[in-house]
């Protein structure tokens, strides 16, 4: 029993940096609307000239109609390459990418690779009912708690204060290299 003791005390002076920042970071990303994304928005606005674009709006409009969906896609993008793509629903779960030089049209479905989906879903607290975030913040508040506390409750000695210190260390190194 003595030998899983220590094991627990080193690994987790190692690991409680980890463990400690995973927790306010999830907590954090529980809540990520709140914080507008973690994005500043600066707008500016600039007058350009008046252009007739009813001629774009009319391909896109012959594309649309050539993929057989009910709506407007969501998202329009013209690539470099004169490449069209039209995305349908979020995020473009329905994409189809037209080559209008090579005359092809390539249809992409993104569909849920269960049961990865879902834990991922789970892990970022995403499209999840407000009881699992409740669930999910206190959890990681509770962690937290056992975190401090089993820092509190044992002796240190200084080869424990130096695993703290170089798990912390691998912390920041690796958040700076990620």
């Amino acid at each position: 029993m003595k030998v899983w003791r220590k094991i627990h005390k080193w690994v987790g002076l190692l690991l409680s940096g980890f463990i400690v920042f995973y927790c306010v970071t999830g907590v954090v990303m529980n809540h990520r609307k709140r914080f507008d994304y973690f994005l500043i928005r600066e707008k500016s606005f600039t007058t350009v000239p008046l252009a007739d674009v009813s001629h774009i709006k009319l391909a896109i409009e012959g594309y649309a109609q050539l993929t057989n969906e009910q709506k407007a896609p969501t998202v329009v993008k013209f690539k470099g390459d004169g490449t069209i793509e039209l995305l349908y629903g979020s995020h473009g779960v329905v994409t189809y990418v037209i080559r209008p030089e090579g005359g092809t049209m390539e249809k992409i479905v993104k569909k849920a690779n269960n049961p990865f989906h879902y834990l991922d879903k789970l892990h970022k607290s995403y499209k999840t009912t407000p009881s699992w975030l409740v669930l999910s913040d206190i959890a990681g508040i509770l962690i937290l708690a056992v975190v401090f506390s089993g820092l509190a409750m044992f002796r240190y000695t200084n080869r424990d204060i130096i695993l703290l210190v170089v798990g912390i260390c691998c912390l920041v190194i690796g958040a700076l290299i990620g």
